[in-house]
């Protein structure tokens, strides 16, 4: 008699992105499912790494692909996190690490507030199962655009849970017009 034991842990892995034109490293990351296919699809709007995605997008503009190769597979989320600022260390990070050539912009990928914390198994579900439902539902993703809309939105005046809070204050016209002058010179690709 056999007995399988199954992990409640979910598996991860460290991937890298190479660059095909110098087989260098460009990027490195953490994921599980088919998080390291994700970078392939952003667009500037999307993306939280404008270095990271300029280089995707120069890659793709040459007719060619990253090349994705996985540097570690099967492992628990905390050793992921390790492996995967060991391999940023090695390799650095470009502007920011003496001759770097990553674009990541962190030494790894913990989120900035979860440093060295973490949630409990009943918070996690609570919130991969809040995120399933706001997705699947569009009554709720409604009301959630709705809750973004108008004098809600900080831009447009101060939003009504935040009325009578110190140092809250609504945009002026003019800061509005600044702001909105600044948005029309980004560069839009």
């Amino acid at each position: 008699m056999s007995i399988l034991i199954y992990s409640t842990e979910p598996i991860y892995y460290v991937y890298v992105y190479i660059d095909p034109r110098n087989s260098q490293p460009f990027y490195v990351g953490k994921g599980k499912g088919l998080r390291f296919e994700d970078h392939l699809y952003e667009t500037i709007d999307t993306t939280q790494n404008k270095k990271k995605f300029n280089k995707i997008q120069k890659i793709k503009s040459l007719g060619l692909s990253p090349i994705i190769q996985f540097h570690i597979k099967g492992v628990p989320e905390e050793v992921a996190y390790l492996i995967e600022e060991e391999l940023i260390k090695k390799y650095g990070r470009h502007g920011i690490d003496p001759d770097g050539i990553l674009t990541n912009l962190c030494k790894d990928a913990r989120p900035p507030g979860m440093k060295g914390k973490k949630h409990s198994e009943k918070t996690k579900q609570k919130m991969r199962l809040s995120q399933i439902i706001s997705q699947q539902n569009p009554i709720i993703r409604q009301k959630i655009s709705e809750s973004k809309r108008g004098n809600r939105n900080p831009m447009f005046g101060v939003a009504p849970w935040n009325k009578g809070k110190k140092g809250v204050q609504p945009c002026s016209d003019e800061t509005r017009k600044k702001m909105s002058e600044s948005h029309l010179k980004k560069n839009k690709s």
